[in-house]
């Protein structure tokens, strides 16, 4: 079998944001390289006409689709998976309509009030639209991922709307992109990592919901937001990379609380006609009330990312894993 990576290709001095995706390129190729396998990295950027020359220039049955942004941004990475279905090419992951209506997180968080599956009041700038006009509440870029911009001095109070507008517009022309505000939800945060069935699951879903992974922010002081920040995430000498470790292991009176967050994890996956894999992040608030906080498609696959974890927690390794997604993807 012919497999092509298809990859958005790092530019000159990129952070870890942006070459994490070089590590999950190793770990696919190093996981299908077998057999009669032929792994064939294609990075892209922009410039689809290459991409496109490339594809028809390696011929592949298959393709992983790895990109995560392009041009800078998260919001063009749609235009990929859109290529190889105009071309006809099989590729993992999620599809172009899905993976634009995870991108833009507000658009998403309405599409869950929508369905019943709640989440947490938001407003984007101007905008009355999520039911949040001030009070406690996080800023968040509404089109990115990383966390971008997150970090303490996102976490902010506002006496009314106008406040609110205010925080978020200072945040906008910060980060030169849009932000909206969500109500910070003081508690847990959890993380269920989800992977496609060869075959219909037990209960007709079709996914298997992988291990539930909480963040412990024991190590947090008082006072110090309970948040995964940028630094948590990309910062490896930084104190919140250390000191937001995952735990798989619950308590007996946690048993209901799991139970729900995979019934809503499995109800978001075919809310958002997701495949192949895909991660939905929770807060669980101190009175035991989950909310989705966000829908990830195709989540990082770098070895220490937290969908391995969660696979390595279910004695799914790596590779039998991406031969699963391989054997369930298709063209829209």
């Amino acid at each position: 079998m012919r497999i092509g990576i298809v990859f958005n290709a790092p530019g000159l001095n990129a952070g870890a944001a942006e070459t994490d995706v070089l590590e999950q390129v190793q770990a696919v190729e190093t996981a299908l390289a077998c057999g009669t396998n032929v792994v064939i990295r294609l990075p892209c950027t922009l410039d689809l006409n290459r991409l496109d020359e490339s594809l028809t220039h390696a011929r592949p049955d298959v393709v992983v689709n790895l990109v995560e942004a392009l041009g800078g941004t998260d919001r063009l990475a749609t235009l990929v998976p859109l290529l190889l279905e105009a071309r006809g090419i099989r590729y993992t992951g999620v599809g172009a309509s899905a993976l634009l209506a995870c991108v833009d997180k507000v658009a998403a968080k309405a599409r869950l009030r929508q369905a019943g599956i709640v989440t947490p009041d938001w407003r984007s700038f101007g905008m009355e639209d999520g039911g949040l006009d001030g009070g406690h509440m996080i800023l968040k870029a509404r089109f990115e991922h990383a966390s971008l911009g997150m970090d303490d001095s996102a976490v902010v109070c506002a006496a009314s709307a106008e406040e609110t507008d205010q925080a978020i517009g200072a945040r906008q022309r910060r980060h030169h992109t849009p932000f909206y505000a969500e109500r910070y939800i003081a508690g847990r945060e959890f993380n269920l990592a989800l992977l496609q069935c060869d075959e219909d699951a037990d209960d007709g879903s079709g996914v298997q919901v992988l291990p539930v992974a909480e963040i412990d922010f024991s190590a947090f002081p008082p006072g110090k937001p309970q948040i995964v920040g940028h630094a948590a995430k990309w910062r490896t000498d930084s104190f919140e990379y250390g000191a937001t470790p995952r735990s798989f292991d619950f308590a007996v009176e946690d048993k209901g609380l799991l139970r729900e967050l995979r019934r809503t994890a499995v109800m978001v996956w075919q809310l958002f006609g997701l495949r192949g894999y895909a991660r939905v992040d929770f807060r669980v608030d101190e009175e035991g009330a989950p909310y989705v906080l966000e829908v990830n498609a195709n989540p990082c696959l770098a070895p220490d990312a937290g969908f391995i974890a969660a696979l390595e927690r279910a004695d799914i390794d790596f590779p039998s894993a991406m031969r699963r997604v391989l054997r369930l993807a298709v063209v829209e």
